[in-house]
């Protein structure tokens, strides 16, 4: 199992796998088991997260155990959230960014 953070500026946490694009999320959670994911919404220019969210709202086996938001667009995370609660029934975590930060709901 991997840890998968989504993010076009800020480095992960220790540990986890960092891509940069929605796409390559959804390449590797197409091949590894995915436990904990952590989301940015804005991912560089018109660049959102969101194909990947609406990806894993039609494709539920693909859902990881975790998911995390720790973007700090208000307006984005509360779509993702609303997104996941909506189409999937799956609770995500706010998770707030600061180097060598911990996830906290």
């Amino acid at each position: 199992m991997i840890d998968l953070w989504v993010d076009d500026l800020r480095e992960p946490p220790e540990g986890w796998v960092w891509v940069k694009t929605a796409y390559k999320a959804q390449e590797i959670i197409v091949a590894n088991k995915v436990d904990r994911l952590s989301l940015d919404h804005d991912l560089g220019g018109t660049k959102t997260i969101m194909p990947l969210v609406d990806w894993l709202c039609r494709n539920p086996d693909h859902l990881p155990d975790t998911i995390y938001v720790h973007s700090s667009n208000p307006v984005g995370r509360n779509n993702i959230k609303r997104a996941f609660l909506a189409e999937a029934h799956k609770y995500v975590l706010d998770a707030y960014y600061s180097k060598g930060y911990q996830h906290e709901n």
